[in-house]
């Protein structure tokens, strides 16, 4: 269960913000 909540606090933010950088950056 641990795993499980490290993989939603840490792995999936930065999964979030690496899309949203990637939206970014096909837009300019």
């Amino acid at each position: 269960m641990k795993d499980l909540f490290y993989l939603f606090t840490v792995v999936w933010p930065i999964g979030l913000l690496e899309f949203l950088a990637c939206q970014d950056y096909s837009a300019l």
